[in-house]
């Protein structure tokens, strides 16, 4: 299996072959040694690179010998306090629901997830002024709030919008096992909406 080392390693042999020790950055003489301006320099092997610290991207350009521009971006470190949970939101075609993992702080994991998900759904274009969720046993409801001055409704919102707000919102309470949630219900004013 590659690890990021293995890949460190083979964009420093690739670097090195093109002649470049650019990676886009002035920390690059971190990861990779500099090659002589009259040798070659030998291929490194995996214990002279040091691995790049999370949620760094390591970019080398084109050149003649690597034709292709490579960028690697190393995943960020979780906090220790921050756990890790799946975010949905509705593809470019409203067909489908695709999952995000996002890092939110254990101790109000849901909320923040909800928030999260509802600023990705529908942006600025359906503004929700708040919402307030309850739970008994595996339902949940959310009760959501539109601003006093909405132009706009929940009935008036297109089945992409309505998939992109509700099936994420409910796509991401289901399917993180921690908060137990198997069915969500949503309602405004008190009154379920029916969708």
């Amino acid at each position: 299996m590659l690890n990021l080392k293995h890949v460190t390693t083979l964009i420093a042999s690739l670097a090195i072959a093109s002649g470049s020790s650019y990676l886009g950055y002035a920390a690059a003489s971190r990861y990779l040694p500099s090659p002589s301006s009259t040798s070659q320099a030998a291929v490194p092997d995996a214990t002279t690179v040091v691995a790049p610290a999370p949620g760094e991207t390591l970019v080398i350009p084109a050149t003649t010998a690597l034709p292709a521009k490579i960028t690697v971006q190393t995943a960020q470190a979780v906090p220790d306090n921050d756990v890790t949970v799946q975010i949905f939101q509705a593809d470019s075609t409203c067909e489908a629901l695709v999952a995000e993992a996002v890092a939110v702080p254990a101790d109000d994991a849901l909320n923040v997830a909800i928030n999260r998900t509802l600023e990705r759904s529908l942006g600025n274009d359906f503004p929700i002024a708040g919402y307030r969720i309850s739970r008994d046993q595996g339902l949940a409801t959310i009760e959501l709030r539109l601003p006093p001055d909405a132009s706009r409704t929940f009935t008036s919102l297109s089945q992409c919008e309505l998939f992109a707000l509700f099936g994420s919102l409910r796509e991401t309470l289901t399917q993180n096992p921690n908060w137990q949630i198997d069915e969500v219900r949503f309602t405004q004013q008190g009154e379920e909406l029916y969708l």
